[in-house]
């Protein structure tokens, strides 16, 4: 695909079709699917129409669409096999709940093999998750809670150790492996009645080591997520579970979870969608509490079918760096716990899993660049004064914005102007994170520093970007007269855009003849979240 391919030369003989999934509320919907479809046309490929109501070769699922990716899958792949057999000329019938049905996936053998391993004893280790060589071992130093104790979120700046040689710089992310809770794997060994302290080797499984034993108490929380919200192929691997261990005679209750999960497994129309939505992902419904609504068809859940049914490997949890480069790995956390509209209680479980981190402890996690990490490379030079920065970021969304600060200060970088900081929080009191630092760059000329407040009493609420525009004539003299760079991190998709927006407003009041956007295009960069 490289851009010197020759155009209409290179892929000839290539019928393609695209298949894109995104959602249509981001304002680059399905950006690559589309460049990749017009780069495969370009080269010279031939798309391949599936139905006449189709654009040719391309196919784009939308999240925000009635029924959701499920039901842009569903079109989809009907329209695929439906194609595939009239081109073929196949004499078969396809059906989507015949592939999908529960007979048809416990059809297939079983790869992972299970057996009782040789040691008795509870096993509390585990092979690298991810079976990658570059996670590094850090031991907590400190954990400690930077908000007041009356305000509801619990933010915690957590250091750590390392005695490995782990480099890093400003803009950084660790990617922390996290575990389920003991009160998760307690309930979890309730629902399944499995004996938790027994000894296993599994093999057929990437992420576990064959020739180890491994307690399926450890098992199951270093693997599994157990607070994830389940789509709908898991409800259908749960009915699976039916068919591969039958009964003679199941009991009425059995037989009415077999017919739930599968109403809900194979919810295409609008109505039995919003259902399903409602069910489980409107109300966050962990796949633990699922297993707890159906009781009968859990104690099916047997080892050999673990890693079948439920999703894993836990997903590692990526936080921005907030110290120099110079000092031990430091992240702020905000731990993420709330109720649903059921009143039950949330909790984030990497969040929760640092939260109870005591020092001593030791996770597993790897540094390492985004894609969209900020480069604050061209503000660190030594040799001649740096270009000042316009910093914007609410909450903790402000740990990169401190790693630079602190590594330009630790290097002594001489400065043109010094940095803005725009930072919001809700109230200075409460969640006003490392002011008193804020405060001895300001003292040294380094840093100018102002406060987004949304929730401090007798203020108006303020967000950053509100700033932004009441700062409209310092931020075009430091961007004209200076060339500052902007860097912004976005806990939300309406942040960023309301942020960008009011920067373009700002160059198009104070110089309408210039081009807005090409005016930002090098100097602009954005890391968004949310």
């Amino acid at each position: 695909m490289h851009k010197n391919l020759p155009i209409g030369k290179t892929l000839p003989n290539l019928e393609f079709i695209v298949l894109g999934f995104g959602d249509s509320s981001y304002q680059k919907y399905n950006e690559i699917a589309i460049k990749l479809y017009n780069r495969f046309n370009i080269l010279g490929a031939t798309p391949k129409l599936l139905s006449s109501n189709l654009e040719s070769g391309l196919f784009l699922v939308d999240d925000s669409a009635p029924g959701g990716l499920m039901s842009g899958i569903h079109q989809f792949t009907i329209k695929l096999f439906s194609f595939l057999i009239k081109i073929f000329n196949l004499e078969i019938e396809f059906d989507w709940k015949s592939v999908e049905s529960p007979s048809f996936i416990a059809s297939f053998p079983s790869e992972i093999l299970v057996k009782h391993g040789i040691s008795k004893s509870k096993m509390s280790a585990y092979t690298n998750p991810q079976n990658i060589t570059n996670y590094y071992s850090l031991e907590c130093r400190e954990n400690v809670r930077v908000t007041g104790k009356e305000h509801f979120q619990d933010t915690r700046l957590i250091s750590f150790e390392s005695t490995q040689n782990a480099t890093y710089e400003a803009g950084d992310v660790v990617y922390i492996q996290a575990e389920n809770s003991d009160e998760d794997v307690d309930r979890f060994f309730a629902v399944t009645q499995q004996p938790r302290d027994l000894t296993v080797r599994i093999s057929g499984c990437a992420i576990l080591d064959a020739s180890i034993d491994h307690s399926l108490y450890s098992i199951v929380k270093a693997c599994f997520n157990l607070n994830s919200t389940p789509n709908q192929f898991f409800f259908l691997d749960l009915a699976s579970l039916h068919q591969r261990n039958q009964q003679s005679n199941p009991s009425e209750r059995l037989c009415n979870e077999l017919q739930r999960l599968l109403e809900f497994g194979f919810a295409t129309t609008s109505e039995d969608v919003d259902e399903f939505y409602s069910y489980s992902s409107r109300m966050k419904r962990s796949l633990l509490e699922v297993l707890e609504d159906f009781p009968m068809t859990s104690l099916l859940l047997e080892p050999q079918f673990w890693f079948e049914v439920l999703p894993y490997p836990i997903t590692p949890r990526a936080y921005s760096l907030c110290n120099a480069a110079h000092e031990p790995p430091q992240i702020l956390v905000a731990v993420v716990n709330f109720k649903t509209k059921m009143k039950k209680p949330r909790k984030g479980i990497c969040s929760s899993y640092l939260q109870s981190l005591s020092p001593g402890q030791r996770i597993l996690c790897r540094i390492a660049k985004t894609s969209c990490s900020l480069n604050f490379s061209s503000h660190l030079l030594t040799q001649v004064p740096n270009r000042p920065c316009i910093l914007i970021a609410p909450g903790t969304c402000v740990s990169p914005m401190r790693s630079f600060l602190l590594q330009q200060d630790h290097l002594a970088c001489d400065m043109m102007q010094p940095n803005l900081l725009i930072f919001g929080c809700r109230t200075k009191s409460q969640d006003l994170y490392f002011g008193n630092e804020w405060n001895d760059l300001v003292k040294r000329n380094r840093l100018i520093v102002f406060y987004a407040l949304s929730r401090e009493p007798g203020v108006e609420k303020t967000y950053v970007q509100k700033v932004v525009t009441q700062q409209a004539d310092l931020i075009w003299r430091y961007l004209s007269l200076f060339q500052a760079s902007v860097m912004v991190v976005a806990n939300t998709k309406s942040m960023a855009r309301e942020t960008r927006q009011a920067f373009l407003d700002i160059i198009c009041k104070a110089e309408p003849s210039l081009d807005a956007e090409q005016f930002l295009q090098d100097r602009y960069q954005v890391e968004a979240w949310g």
